[in-house]
């Protein structure tokens, strides 16, 4: 992954009447890289896409793509004029032309020759070399998807946008095709931006996630700081699995339910001690301080339910072997430094 930024947004801004999608926001896409614009529904981020995609006019700011304004400081350059590639949440497929046409359709300035060999190469890149002929109709939801990315790399674009890539797909192909895309997109060497609600989409596919709130960024980080390192409390909140504890710290510890824990960054007063389901270790005791609720078991681990004897009720992700069970009670404890946010 390159240092140098494909995409540079800054001071970006776009208002729908009196709410601001976007507000204010600097973002830079280093090349090479795949970045997600994570968020719930309502937060920004498929409005900033297609700021960057030149499909909305930012009231402030500018973009930058390839190091060219695209939009901005007076400037305004055409979406199909960009140098970005586009796959739409639903693929936009044409259905009344075969896969290599619709991979073709944005060569149409090439030679005929030069379009063909591009085609046959990036129909070999996805996997679909032998499905040329065929119409999106007789293709999987998972191939469609293929072919959409392959419509988008087709021309060499600077970035690949992809809008909800997998939302339209069920559970158990979407863990396959992220995988296929993920796959295509580093094999290609493309940069890329995709938009996602998915949590779990956002942090096994992307080399920088975005968590956006109210159109702006809260964080920017690599996944594993995201989850390990959030920025406050709403992105803990959000980004995975978790839990609070409140607790009363005093710099380097904090006092709480289950008693003394080490603090990672200095706090004091009331705080908000954020627990992974991961982070909390359980011991069998007939004398511990919690029981046992239920159990969700998923093959390669399992969540556990439990209620502290206070009265609040906690999760422990064991793996799949464990002598709890429902009505047992267990000894709680939380071995590692802990974040804590201000109390809410």
């Amino acid at each position: 992954m390159s240092d140098a930024p494909v995409i540079r947004a800054r001071g970006l801004t776009r208002a729908f009447g009196t709410v601001r999608a976007v507000d204010g926001v600097d973002l830079d896409v280093r090349g090479g890289g795949i970045l997600a614009l994570l968020g719930p529904s309502g937060c920004g981020k498929t409005t900033m896409l297609r700021l960057i995609a030149g499909f909305e006019r930012p009231d402030a700011g500018t973009v930058e793509v390839d190091g060219r304004v695209a939009a901005g400081a007076g400037a305004w350059v055409a979406p199909e004029r960009r140098r970005v590639g586009m796959v739409f949440q639903d693929y936009a497929l044409f259905p009344h032309l075969t896969v290599a046409r619709n991979v073709a359709y944005g060569l149409q300035r090439r030679r005929r020759p030069d379009a063909a060999r591009r085609v046959a190469e990036v129909l070999d890149l996805v996997g679909l070399a032998e499905l040329g002929r065929r119409y999106p109709h007789e293709l999987s939801g998972g191939q469609q998807q293929r072919v959409a990315l392959a419509r988008a790399l087709a021309p060499r674009p600077a970035v690949i946008l992809l809008d909800e890539p997998f939302s339209n797909l069920d559970a158990t192909l979407r863990a396959q095709v992220r995988t296929d895309v993920h796959r295509i997109l580093a094999d290609a060497a493309a940069t890329a931006v995709f938009v996602t609600h998915d949590q779990e989409e956002a942090l096994a596919m992307a080399d920088e996630v975005a968590v956006m709130r109210a159109g702006r960024i809260a964080q920017l980080a690599a996944p594993e700081a995201l989850y390990r390192s959030p920025a406050d409390r709403a992105v803990a909140d959000f980004v995975g699995e978790a839990d609070f504890l409140p607790g009363r710290s005093t710099g380097a510890r904090v006092e709480t339910e289950l008693g003394t824990l080490a603090l990672a960054a200095d706090r004091h007063g009331a705080v908000d001690v954020l627990l992974r389901p991961e982070d909390v270790q359980l011991v069998p005791a007939t004398d511990g301080d919690a029981v046992v609720l239920s159990r969700e078991f998923y093959g390669h681990d399992q969540m556990l339910f439990l209620r502290l004897d206070t009265g609040r009720v906690l999760r422990a992700r064991l793996g799949p072997v464990t002598e709890l069970a429902p009505g047992d009670r267990c000894r709680v404890t939380v071995p590692g430094p802990v974040l804590a946010y201000p109390a809410v």
